[in-house]
């Protein structure tokens, strides 16, 4: 009965939120939170870095309707805003052990509906030193209760990862048992650590065939390097057949 729905939710049922890359998580009964991290280069100073943090938190409608209704009307227009306010100040950063003070951007449909229930949205963002570290995300929302978290990182060309709370990470440079970007209801995945540094970091470490771009973006080297070796002899066999099948004849073969 939309008549009886508050005008919040109305409002965000006629305008419901943009299917982003991000699959929604498998169980809409259940909460979802996902951290959408991003790292680039800071306008303030070469050596700094900007962080932006988009926080997507999926509830379950049947949770929302209940929590609105049991509101006087007059606190019911106000109910989204002060969730959104709540669920920014759960989220805690600290780059290096040093507290970060996240501002919240505004953004358009901060409360929609979404795959998986009712979407609330943030954009927090802050200005980190440095351009060597350790970020660290604490989520404190929806404490104690059972949920489905993800997270995906986003770094600059001239970065890489050393090590995260996504993956293992060898001695070389390559993730092991990666998570990033999967849903999973590990309780430990609800807080998130990513440490970074400059490009040149893994032809430092004498690994078994540097190659620092490996970790740009968080992405697995997944498949074994037999393979690409395997593929390689084969190229280069088809590639010695295709020469001799097409070669040109020479001057003492040819017709008189």
């Amino acid at each position: 009965m939309l008549g009886s729905v508050p005008f919040f939710l109305t409002l965000a049922l006629a305008h419901p939120g943009v299917v982003s890359h991000a699959e929604a998580h498998p169980a809409p009964e259940i909460l979802g939170q996902r951290f959408e991290i991003q790292l680039a280069p800071a306008d303030t100073a070469a050596d700094d870095l900007h962080l932006q943090v988009v926080y997507k938190a999926e509830v379950p409608e049947r949770r929302v309707l209940t929590e609105v209704a049991a509101l006087p009307p007059a606190a019911s227009k106000s109910y989204a805003a002060n969730r959104l306010a709540e669920l920014a100040g759960a989220i805690k950063a600290r780059w290096n052990d040093a507290p970060v003070e996240l501002k919240s951007v505004p953004i358009a449909h901060a409360a929609s509906t979404g795959e998986a229930g009712f979407e609330f949205k943030l954009d927090l963002q802050a200005t980190l030193p440095g351009r060597t570290g350790t970020l660290s995300l604490v989520n404190g929302n929806f404490p104690d209760e059972q949920c489905f978290f993800a997270t995906q990182v986003t770094l600059p060309g001239d970065l890489v990862v050393t090590r995260t709370s996504l993956a293992g990470v060898s001695s070389a440079g390559l993730l092991t048992g990666s998570t990033h970007g999967a849903w999973t209801r590990d309780e430990h995945a609800r807080d998130v650590t990513v440490s970074v540094a400059p490009a040149g970091y893994w032809e430092r470490k004498d690994g078994d065939f540097p190659l620092p771009e490996r970790l740009r973006g968080l992405t697995t080297l997944s498949t074994p390097r037999w393979v690409y070796a395997g593929a390689a002899v084969v190229f280069g066999i088809a590639a010695t057949l295709v020469a001799l099948r097409f070669r040109p004849r020479s001057a003492t073969c040819a017709p008189k």
